[in-house]
């Protein structure tokens, strides 16, 4: 009775369902199945899918009643994309066969195109994938283009062109910029090594620098910090106590 009642079911499973079936037709893009090779018939993203067979043609089972689209999953050749509504049973349980309309993928499918195609589905290869990158070739534009190159070729022509500069230069105002350069060399080495208080080539070269007696001023305290304070002298406390002592004695 168990089993019995388990193939009613079955049976009746299967009277709600519908086959969908169709075939590949072979064109100048895509030939033969050997061409073609592994391909699959998805509907939905292979909620329902079945292979393509070797002459072409597939048969996806069991199909409930709705609204699928259907698709081609081919390694090297691209299909169309087409809707199939699966209509409802009638009284008998017989399905009517489903309608196929052209579906471009992104579009809403709701309200549906008023074309159809022939039922079973005839799909045809539209195009091959080229997956074959061509190695790029050496290209001395894109390389100076390059915004490194740029910076490079700008610094070494600083170089070429500082001679011809420090000619025009004024020989006082040369002089004078190469003195500051060697102070500030010193200042340099005064502060790598520690020595703030180095004497008067530091002080100087600031002076030259800021020309404001404040700001030398601020800056002499700020390398005086530290230095211990000498201590006030403590000398009335005595005093007070030699002349209480000698009050007594009298």
């Amino acid at each position: 009775m168990k089993l019995s009642a388990f193939v009613a079911a079955a049976f009746a499973g299967a009277a709600l369902a519908a086959d969908i079936t169709g075939g590949i037709m072979w064109n100048s893009v895509c030939q033969d199945i050997k061409q073609l090779g592994q391909a699959k018939v998805l509907l939905d993203n292979a909620a329902y899918s079945a292979n393509v067979l070797r002459s072409g043609k597939f048969s996806i089972p069991d199909v409930p009643a709705g609204t699928y689209l259907l698709s081609v999953r081919a390694h090297d050749y691209m299909f169309d994309t087409l809707r199939v509504d699966v209509p409802e049973p009638d009284e008998n349980g017989t399905y009517a066969d489903p309608i196929v309309r052209p579906y471009v993928p992104g579009t809403p499918l709701d309200p549906p195109t008023q074309v159809t195609l022939p039922y079973p589905i005839v799909l045809t290869a539209r195009g091959k994938y080229n997956y074959y990158t061509a190695p790029t070739s050496f290209n001395a534009l894109g390389m100076l283009q390059n915004p490194m190159m740029l910076i490079m070729g700008a610094g070494f022509l600083m170089v070429l062109a500082m001679p011809y500069l420090m000619k025009s230069v004024d020989p006082e105002a040369l002089q004078e910029i190469n003195a500051n350069q060697a102070k500030l060399g010193d200042i340099q080495s005064a502060f790598a090594s520690g020595d703030f208080k180095s004497g008067c080539v530091l002080i100087s070269v600031l002076h030259a620098l800021f020309g404001s007696t404040d700001t030398l001023r601020s800056l002499s305290a700020l390398m005086n910090q530290g230095e211990p304070e000498a201590a006030p002298a403590q000398a009335a406390s005595p005093a007070r106590g030699n002349a209480g002592k000698k009050g007594k004695r009298r």
